[in-house]
């Protein structure tokens, strides 16, 4: 299964990113049932378009083959887009590694509407 997170930089121990359209970074992980296999990091080209940067985002969710997106928050179009594609979010503050180790264990909360991000 593979995983995007939301991160501030392009590692995999960088904060996650409250942000889902602007997010500087997508790390994407392919993970088994219980770690992370491999990730690598990708530019969000979405973090600054003028408009529609969460409509761009979820194009790169899904053009990155995500089943799960973990993230701060997420905008009314992002989330809409999103559920449409079937794709799971949940929220997540933190390291990035820790948000994906969180999720596998079950302690994330799955995000029900869109909202805004409280910034850490």
């Amino acid at each position: 299964m593979k995983i995007l997170v939301t991160a501030k930089e392009n590692s995999i121990t960088s904060e996650v990113d409250p942000h889902f359209g602007r997010c500087a970074y997508f790390i994407v992980a392919d993970v088994s049932i219980s770690e992370i296999r491999k990730w690598e990091a990708v530019e969000n080209p979405a973090a600054v378009a003028a408009h529609g940067a969460g409509f761009q985002a979820v194009q790169q969710v899904s053009d990155l083959g995500a089943q799960v997106v973990l993230t701060g928050a997420l905008g009314p179009n992002a989330f809409g887009a999103l559920q449409k594609m079937d794709i799971k979010a949940f929220q997540a503050t933190g390291r990035v590694d820790q948000a994906i180790e969180a999720y596998l264990a079950g302690k994330l909360e799955q995000l029900a509407a869109a909202g805004k991000a409280h910034a850490k």
